[in-house]
């Protein structure tokens, strides 16, 4: 019998065995479903970390990612406009930099969070963009920013509550987090291994995330919910939220 209840579900931190269900074995470790709150994630700690180097980024200039990068940036300087005057905007997981280099182009003071030296030169070199080096979750800048945005980052983490609560702690008061990641409401339905399964590391979507769970991490985070957003196409959820203006719950 798979000893999965050892390890409570890291989003809601049910460990009851009838309210999970085992999903599949993953090279060493197992994927479990807490059908509490809808989280996939593995029993214990994967034995090797994955690599996210300048050879994994480059792989981030598919012509579907360069449209996305488009897309995201025109939304996320439209968000900023309409709230924000000189905002200071961050995005967690720089990727291939268009996102922020298009942000840039719109005036705003963007900037690119990653875990690669060489992926920061790279960049600095290709666009003129800056990257800083860091975990996100041992990020500490000198100043805060008005918007945040992630995109199919937080799965790569066994403890996504501390990835929302750096968020949190990271922008001003009124200022949004951008959240987008895979949706595990789409796994049940996927014709054979969920394509969110298939990653170039076995290790690297470790914990998957859904409608309920998101909601649940924000709410302990202290941020309010905007909207939730499906997109079929992707099988993804993207979730605007907010944190409260000065009064409102800090963490």
């Amino acid at each position: 019998m798979i000893e999965y209840i050892q390890k409570p579900c890291p989003v809601c931190h049910n460990n009851h065995p009838e309210s999970m269900r085992f999903i599949e074995s993953n090279g060493e470790v197992n994927r479990i479903l807490c059908k509490a709150c809808d989280t996939i994630y593995f029993d214990h700690t994967p034995p090797v970390k994955p690599i996210y180097d300048l050879k994994y980024n480059m792989h981030f200039f598919r012509p579907g990612d360069i449209r996305k990068a488009g897309i995201m940036a025109a939304k996320l300087g439209e968000l900023a406009n309409v709230k924000f005057q000189k905002p200071n905007i961050l995005e967690v997981g720089a990727g291939n930099g268009l996102t922020v280099l298009l942000l840039r182009a719109q005036g705003f003071n963007a900037f690119g969070l990653d875990l690669d030296q060489k992926l920061a030169q790279e960049l600095k070199i290709k666009y003129n963009i800056p990257i800083v080096c860091a975990p996100f979750e041992d990020f500490n800048p000198p100043g805060k920013y008005h918007l945040i945005y992630s995109s199919h980052v937080i799965e790569h983490t066994m403890h996504p509550n501390r990835f929302m609560k750096k968020a949190f702690d990271l922008l001003e008061a009124g200022g949004l987090f951008c959240l987008d990641t895979p949706d595990t409401y789409y796994q049940a339905a996927a014709s054979g291994r969920w394509h969110h399964f298939e990653t170039r590391n076995p290790y690297e979507h470790c914990c998957l995330l859904g409608d309920t769970g998101i909601r649940i991490l924000a709410a302990e985070a202290g941020f309010e919910v905007v909207r939730g957003d499906r997109f079929d196409a992707y099988q993804s959820i993207q979730f605007l939220l907010s944190k409260p203006e000065k009064g409102g719950k800090e963490c």
